[in-house]
């Protein structure tokens, strides 16, 4: 007599079924995990490391912001496509934003919070997180 093992509620997939689903993003999590931690390791060296050199004859208007925008995007978006908790994801990224900017405005020499900043950190998490769903809603819907 074989006993079944499946403990999942009728109705109801077990872990091995809902992978079925996303099953070329199942193979391919580990990357997506490893990219979340290196974008993660990224966004904190340049918040508290890197420190920015003289300005040079040529700018670009806002550049600072865009670059706040995808230090932030990048690992909301890896973090969905990882498959981590979306809202744990979201919380870390949320709390992480206006304390970088103050760390940076109180302990870093030559840095200076700003709220502008800040703004722009949450929309790149808002922005990777949309994103991130919208590449695995696409690929749910190809499976």
């Amino acid at each position: 007599m074989l006993m079944d093992t499946n403990y999942a509620a009728p109705g109801r997939s077990s872990v091995g079924e809902q992978d079925a689903v996303f099953s070329p993003w199942a193979r391919r999590r580990r990357p997506f995990v490893v990219g979340f931690v290196a974008a993660l390791l990224l966004q904190t060296y340049l918040l508290y490391a890197y420190v920015p050199g003289p300005a040079s004859g040529i700018t670009i208007p806002h550049l600072d912001k865009v670059v706040h925008v995808g230090m932030f995007a990048l690992p909301a978006f890896l973090g969905v496509l990882a498959r981590l908790r979306l809202w744990l994801v979201g919380l870390i990224l949320v709390v992480h934003a206006p304390v970088s900017e103050l760390v940076q405005h109180r302990y870093l020499p030559g840095r200076a919070g700003d709220p502008a900043d800040l703004i722009a950190d949450l929309v790149g998490i808002g922005l990777g997180l949309v994103l991130g769903l919208l590449v695995l809603r696409r690929a749910r819907m190809r499976s």
